[in-house]
């Protein structure tokens, strides 16, 4: 058995660029599903992040599962300006997304 490192089936998120991610995560185009390119566009630094998942969170119409993952996205990123957008995010009545805003914050302690 080879090591985790090795492994064929590791996406690491420098093999694509934040533009291709964007795309892949936004506007559902691409190689890769949706929530894997956020989860690796969330592995990465870039000015429009916090923009870009806010956006992701709070938008209804977006999938729950996508604005469950933008919320641990931001929680992870731990501003405090995405902990206000979290704190915005408890008045969201999706169950899977408020479930993603509640355990954000509590990462964010």
């Amino acid at each position: 058995m080879r090591p985790e490192s090795d492994a064929d089936d590791v996406i690491e998120a420098g093999a694509y660029s934040i533009a291709e991610l964007r795309k892949m995560a936004l506007n559902d185009t691409g190689e890769l599903s949706r929530p894997l390119a956020l989860a690796l566009l969330g592995r990465r630094s870039y000015p429009q992040k916090k923009r870009d998942m806010e956006r992701l969170l709070m938008v209804d119409e977006e999938a729950p599962r996508i604005r469950n993952l933008a919320a641990l996205q931001l929680a992870d990123m731990g501003t405090p300006q995405a902990t206000k957008v979290l704190e915005r995010g408890l008045t969201i009545k999706d169950p899977l997304t408020l479930r993603g805003v509640v355990a954000a914050l509590g990462r964010v302690g």
